[in-house]
């Protein structure tokens, strides 16, 4: 599915319908034996809080959500705004 980035954003909030799709799209992919996939949260200042954000999203055991840190507002930093080697976070 190709989705533009402004509707992305309009829509991939947490109010938005994107969020839940992209979520199970990635659960429903897991391969025979996967237990766990990695999910990098990056979406700098164009997205909600990342605490809203965790707070609307329902956890599952079979995803381990990372970030690059957040910014200054609370958001998970973007890869492009990144300085040097990327270090990644587990939220969990």
């Amino acid at each position: 599915m190709e989705v533009k980035s402004e509707v992305f954003i309009r829509e991939g909030r947490v109010e938005g319908r994107l969020n839940t799709q992209q979520l199970r799209k990635v659960l429903s992919d897991l391969l025979d034996g996967e237990l766990r996939r990695d999910i990098l949260l990056a979406w700098g200042g164009d997205g909600p809080k990342l605490d809203r954000w965790l707070t609307a999203t329902p956890p599952d055991p079979r995803l381990r959500l990372l970030t690059l840190g957040l910014t200054s507002s609370g958001r998970p930093r973007h890869p492009s705004r990144a300085k040097g080697p990327l270090q990644f976070r587990a939220l969990s």
